[in-house]
């Protein structure tokens, strides 16, 4: 199930706030709305946003305004209890709130109980990049991960970006997917940013496998911030692996199992090959080696950063 079939399933329930996790806030504004053009929509049901820069803002009627624009977010809870008919409010910064504020906090556990027993339903969802809901809401207001993109969104954002400069009109269908390949883990903001540095490094010329590097390198430095993992550029072949024929055999055999076609016809993609020995024996160089094999990305993750944000640097 999708979380925007998840989402319209809480709400047919009657779940009056839900807990909308994304780092794409635009593109889940985008499905939503999408979703009021609908025929499953429910009828006569407004969608208004909030966030504290704009305020309140009726998506369909941006002229419409409200007699008070809730400078507090108690002031904001009490307009969505007061609000005449029914309604589907989105609050987009709200989550700053409830981690600091407990009566914001016993406020919408207040509506969670409260709302589903109006007549005219009024539903509350909450945006935020994490998933930081307080342990005194989990029980009454649930959680719906939107995700990553997948391969699907970002070959469509790949098209849309280069659709005025024509970059992508001769690219190999290989290319197509080396490209978005390595835009995935990214989030869509973050793979538009990647694609146009790459189209505008390309001054104008067809994107290429200079393209690709330009986008993995974007995304390096996106995952250097986290302090735990390390993005590698594929560099290197095989040649420079002596010995180890098995491993090379199991590598080509295997490497179509991580293309289009091998997941279109349902062929299982490879979880990963333990490589033991003692120091000095080119475990390593084969993990590097192995990813440029297959033209992919390696991450090294550092499970020293991890347990040292954990367990305050011990």
């Amino acid at each position: 199930m999708s979380w925007l079939d998840e989402l319209k399933l809480n709400i047919a329930a009657r779940v009056a706030v839900i807990h909308l996790v994304t780092i794409d806030e635009e593109d889940a504004l985008k499905a939503l709305i999408g979703w009021t053009n609908s025929p499953d929509w429910p009828g006569g049901m407004g969608l208004i946003t909030w966030d504290i820069g704009d305020q309140f803002r009726q998506v369909h009627e941006p002229s419409a305004t409200f007699s008070k624009m809730g400078a507090t977010p108690e002031t904001v809870l009490d307009i969505i209890d007061d609000y005449k008919g029914s309604a589907t409010f989105i609050l987009k910064d709200f989550h700053h709130f409830w981690e600091h504020n407990r009566k914001v906090s016993r406020m919408l556990r207040n509506l969670a109980l409260r709302l589903p027993f109006r007549n005219e339903a009024v539903n509350i969802i909450v945006t935020s990049p994490g998933r930081n809901l307080p342990e005194e809401l989990c029980h009454d207001i649930p959680t719906i991960d939107v995700g990553k993109p997948g391969s699907a969104q970002i070959l469509e954002l790949l098209e849309r970006e280069t659709r005025s400069t024509r970059a992508l009109d001769n690219a190999t269908h290989g290319l197509r997917e080396r490209l978005v390949e390595g835009a995935l883990g990214l989030s869509m903001v973050e793979a538009a940013r990647a694609f146009r540095k790459a189209i505008v490094l390309a001054g104008g010329q067809p994107l290429d496998e200079r393209s690709v590097r330009q986008v993995l390198n974007e995304k390096r430095h996106i995952i250097r911030e986290s302090g735990a993992l390390e993005l590698y550029p594929y560099t290197g072949s095989m040649s420079n692996v002596g010995g180890l024929g098995a491993l090379k055999q199991w590598l080509d055999q295997r490497q179509e199992a991580f293309s289009q076609e091998a997941r279109e016809y349902g062929l299982s993609t490879p979880k990963g090959v333990a490589l033991i020995g003692i120091p000095g024996t080119g475990k390593s160089l084969c993990a590097k080696v192995t990813a440029g094999h297959w033209g992919m990305t390696l991450l090294r993750m550092d499970v020293g950063a991890i347990f040292s944000g954990l367990l305050g640097s011990s």
